[in-house]
């Protein structure tokens, strides 16, 4: 029996409450660490999306709430203890070390069975392949992260450093390393910052309240740059 006016009434309101519409618009991200969610637009990784990363040490945080598959090409450099102490599951993870002059073929085949990739192009990235590479992303609904420029990246998170603890006069190891994350870009993270411990002591991501980032403890950071050997 077919549905009267009054429910098909019933229906269409529905469809278009306030309510629907916000589980429509809803965007499914890929999860990331509480203390990085808030310099990201959707709190997570968005689908389809490409975010440049000036630091391998936050690029491997960000995975760490992945769940789903992910990639990572033309990366040696990243360790899978770094991705492993932040969280990630190794799994789940495949890994193209190198990729040679082939690597947008191989992230091309990767896409559609991935939810993330981790990428360092091989070779130049123009702004042509850029937006064939990204239109790709976005009918797959895949995420990139890299430290590489993409033309057309929607969001860049910009790392400084403030220096490590851990170290005294001639002994000791790294225990902790303080950073400041800010954003730049079009995806609507703009002026977004944070300061971090990455990593904390304990090999994963620690927020500093305002106080502790107003207020550093200057004698217990020592800035490598500034070290001779």
């Amino acid at each position: 029996m077919s549905a009267g006016p009054e429910e098909r009434l019933a229906g269409l309101l529905e469809l278009t409450s306030p309510a629907a519409r916000a589980r429509e618009g809803a965007v499914q991200t890929i999860p990331v660490l509480p203390e990085l969610a808030g310099l990201l637009p959707d709190g997570g990784l968005r689908p389809g999306t490409v975010t440049e990363v000036s630091d391998l040490g936050l690029l491997a945080a960000l995975t760490a709430e992945c769940r789903g598959w992910a990639a990572v090409i033309g990366m040696p450099e990243l360790g899978l203890g770094a991705l492993a102490g932040y969280g990630m599951d190794l799994q789940h993870l495949m890994l193209v070390d190198d990729p040679g002059e082939h690597w947008a073929e191989v992230f091309s085949a990767l896409a559609p069975v991935v939810d993330l990739i981790l990428l360092t192009p091989t070779t130049p990235l123009t702004p042509t392949l850029a937006r064939r590479l990204s239109a790709r992303l976005r009918q797959h609904r895949c995420a990139v992260l890299t430290p590489a420029h993409w033309p057309g990246a929607q969001l860049r998170l910009e790392v400084e450093s403030h220096g490590w603890t851990g170290l005294g006069d001639g002994f000791g190891q790294l225990q902790s390393r303080r950073v400041a994350v800010r954003t730049a870009g079009r995806g609507g993270g703009l002026g977004r910052s944070a300061e971090l411990l990455l990593p904390d002591e304990h090999g994963t991501v620690t927020a500093l309240d305002g106080a502790e980032a107003r207020q550093p403890d200057a004698g217990a950071f020592v800035d490598l740059a500034a070290v001779a050997y």
